[in-house]
C-alpha cells in the first residue's frame, strides 16, 4: 500500500500544481464572461459491486467506502478531473477462511457534458473516462495478507442536479478496469454525493 499511496501523492501534487497554475494564469476569453474560477470539488459515499475474474463461483459481498473528486471546467462542455475512491468489504469465504479485499483507486479523468447547451442549467448529465493507479489488499486473517498495485481505467457517467448556483447533488456510476497484478479485481462503482463549484465558465 505504501507504494500505491506514494504514487498517488506524487500524481496529486503534480495535478494540483498544474491546476493552480491554470487558475493563476491569465483567464481565457471565455472565462471573462463566466463567474469566478471554474474549479469544483465533491465527496460522497461509494458502493462497489464486484466483477472479479477467476472467482470460481464464490459469492463476494458488496463493498462500501467513499469517493472524492476535484476538477477544472475549461468550457461549459468539458472538464479535467481527478478522482480518489476507497472501498472496503469485498468479503468472501474460501476453504474455511474469511477473506476481505479492499481497494484504492486514483484516476485522472476527461469529463464531457454533451447536453450542457440543451438542458436547463440545473440539470447537467455527463460522461467521463480516465486512467490511473489502483491498489488492492487481500486479507485472509491467519493465512496472511497480500497487496498489489497496477494501472486502471475508469469509465462511466452520471448527473449533476444543482440545488443552488454553487451546490449540486451528484449521482454517478462507473466501471473500474484494472490491469497487471490486479487485473482480477474489476468492479462497478455507484456514488451519491455533493459537489461545490467556485465558479463557472461561459459558453465560448
Amino acid at each position: 500500500m505504501k507504494q500505491a499511496v506514494t504514487q498517488i501523492l506524487i500524481i496529486c501534487t503534480v495535478t494540483i500544481g498544474i491546476q493552480f497554475g491554470i487558475g493563476a494564469a491569465p483567464e481565457a476569453a471565455w472565462a471573462d464572461e463566466g463567474s469566478g474560477t471554474p474549479i469544483y470539488i465533491g465527496i460522497g459515499p461509494a458502493f462497489g459491486f464486484e466483477d472479479f475474474n477467476n472467482t470460481g463461483g464464490i459469492n463476494i459481498d458488496e463493498a462500501y467506502g467513499f469517493n472524492t473528486w476535484a476538477g477544472y471546467r475549461f468550457v461549459d462542455f468539458l472538464s479535467a478531473e481527478m478522482n480518489l475512491e476507497y472501498l472496503k468489504g469485498f468479503d468472501f469465504s474460501f476453504f474455511g477462511l474469511d477473506v476481505d479485499a479492499e481497494t484504492l483507486a486514483f484516476t485522472m479523468n476527461a469529463k464531457v457534458f454533451p447536453l450542457s447547451r440543451v438542458l436547463p442549467d440545473r440539470v447537467d448529465p455527463f460522461l467521463y473516462t480516465g486512467i490511473g493507479i489502483g491498489w488492492v489488499e487481500v486479507d485472509a486473517g491467519s493465512a496472511g495478507s497480500n497487496d498489489e498495485t497496477g494501472f486502471i481505467a475508469r469509465f462511466g457517467g452520471g448527473l449533476d442536479l444543482y440545488l443552488t448556483e454553487q451546490l449540486a447533488f451528484q449521482a454517478s456510476s462507473s466501471y473500474v478496469l484494472p490491469t497487471g497484478d490486479i487485473y482480477d479485481v474489476a468492479y462497478v462503482s455507484l456514488v451519491f454525493g455533493l459537489q461545490y463549484r467556485f465558479g463557472q465558465p461561459s459558453r465560448p
